[in-house]
């Protein structure tokens, strides 16, 4: 089963059991959470299509860890006018881990 959730301003295509990488959550760490912007839901048979959202649908995680990414640089520089600025920063992430996917009733 697969779903096409809405989370923190991005839309992720997810299916049981999947470990994503998002944006900074306000959960604790080992906190469970449901996810109720679910947008389109596919089980084996039928497509279920939101107009925006599907009724009664959601998605339950958990969330495994908080961490910083990768450092992202960023470097300007202007040729013989001896300036240069390097800037950067590391951006804040949860992983998260899709437990299970459910339909209400359409």
């Amino acid at each position: 089963m697969q779903a096409l959730v809405k989370l923190s301003g991005s839309q992720y295509l997810v299916n049981e059991g999947d470990k994503l990488t998002v944006n900074l959550l306000d959960f604790p760490e080992g906190d469970k959470f449901a996810i109720k912007e679910v947008l389109l839901v596919v089980d084996g048979k039928k497509t279920h299509i939101g107009s925006p959202l599907v009724k009664g649908a959601k998605v339950e995680c958990e969330v495994m860890r908080h961490y910083l990414g990768k450092k992202v640089v960023a470097f300007k520089h202007k040729r013989r006018k001896d300036y240069s600025r390097t800037r950067g920063h590391r951006q804040r992430l949860s992983d998260i881990r899709v437990k299970s996917i459910t339909i209400g009733s359409q």
